[in-house]
């Protein structure tokens, strides 16, 4: 199995064909290693951009790839800096993984696995929001040469099983304290407010009103990823990947949510939300959400998936726990030990 480390957009570009067809035979595919999503995000990625692509020979197509980042100065010499590698989408991409073709994991595995030992410069490989149980052939391959592996539950992802119709979804998913206040919420927001969708809104007005939003909520710490979004959902639109409603209220936005549309899963995911806080009072963020689950079980959909954060209300509509997987493996040798170890001791002192 040959790999070629593909590190520019313009090369990237060449992969479309061959990462579609992978796409459509994996069947763990999910909506962040479908093209539109992944493509948009290396163009706003916070770190470099890889993709090792693995063919079983030089004039055949690719069967596998695994899309990374590359953090830290790419330097045996410098020992201030941490040489890491990251998952493909991290830290926007809510859950992170391979693409392979059935028949070939084992190869393609084996042959990333060697590629990270022999071409690469790293000394810590953080892997985060794994949903791949393929890891488990990764891992003891890597674990051969003596790093030390670390394998932690990740983030929770709650998600809800959707019944064929909102009204068996109401009688089975929710309490009847919250089916209750629920239904009154949306009476309410019926009478004076409006809910627009992409058929009936230009787009990038859907967009802007949904992350105008999302940035006007007060947060501890503001998310810095927002913008990156942005450029995401327009390509995910564009691409009938991505669904969009917005609450207005006498035209102007007061709640919105943006979903990833995953066909192959059977699942539709709520990426981006925002409400305004000034209209609290109308809980127009619960409705949105209702609004959102009740389009996904219109449409067909066996899965709503909440994503990243075990925020209460998403378990107000029923949601199950799933746990996301973390793994750091940290490289032996004096010059990976030392990083590590200066960067440990940067970290405690807060530097």
């Amino acid at each position: 199995m040959i790999v070629e480390i593909v590190k520019s957009l313009s090369e990237m570009n060449l992969l479309r064909f061959d990462w579609d067809a992978v796409a459509g035979v994996d069947p763990l595919t999910t909506v962040f290693l479908l093209w539109p999503w992944m493509r948009a995000w290396m163009e706003v990625a916070p770190d470099p951009v890889h993709v090792l692509a693995a063919r079983p020979s030089k004039n055949s197509p690719f069967v596998a790839f695994w899309p990374i980042t590359y953090r830290g100065a790419d330097s045996r010499i410098r020992i201030d800096h941490v040489r890491e590698i990251a998952m493909g989408g991290e830290p926007l991409a809510d859950t992170t993984g391979f693409l392979l073709t059935p028949g070939y994991e084992q190869a393609a595995l084996l042959a990333f696995a060697d590629t990270l030992l022999h071409q690469l410069n790293w000394d810590r490989l953080n892997l985060k929001d794994v949903r791949d149980p393929r890891m488990n052939v990764l891992l003891p391959m890597l674990a051969e040469h003596e790093h030390d592996v670390h394998d932690d539950p990740g983030q929770c992802c709650p998600y809800v099983a959707l019944p064929e119709s909102w009204a068996e979804f109401e009688r089975e998913q929710l309490s009847r304290a919250f089916r209750h206040s629920l239904r009154q919420k949306m009476k309410r927001s019926e009478k004076c407010c409006r809910l627009t969708t992409l058929a009936d809104t230009e787009p990038h007005q859907q967009i802007e009103a949904l992350i105008s939003l999302a940035l006007s909520r007060k947060r501890k710490e503001p998310d810095p990823h927002l913008y990156r979004q942005r450029a995401i959902l327009d390509r995910c639109v564009s691409e009938n990947l991505a669904d969009i409603i917005v609450l207005r209220k006498n035209d102007e936005p007061i709640a919105g949510a943006a979903m990833l549309i995953d066909e192959k899963q059977s699942s539709m995911g709520c990426i981006v939300t925002g409400y305004d806080e000034s209209h609290a009072d109308e809980s127009p963020g619960t409705v949105v959400m209702a609004h959102a689950i009740r389009r996904a079980i219109e449409r067909g959909f066996k899965t709503f998936d909440f994503y990243r954060g075990d925020e209460a209300y998403k378990f107000r509509f029923g949601a199950q726990v799933r746990y996301n997987r973390n793994v750091r493996i940290a490289r032996h040798g004096l010059g990976s030990t030392t990083r590590l170890t200066i960067d440990r001791l940067r970290h405690r002192l807060g530097a």
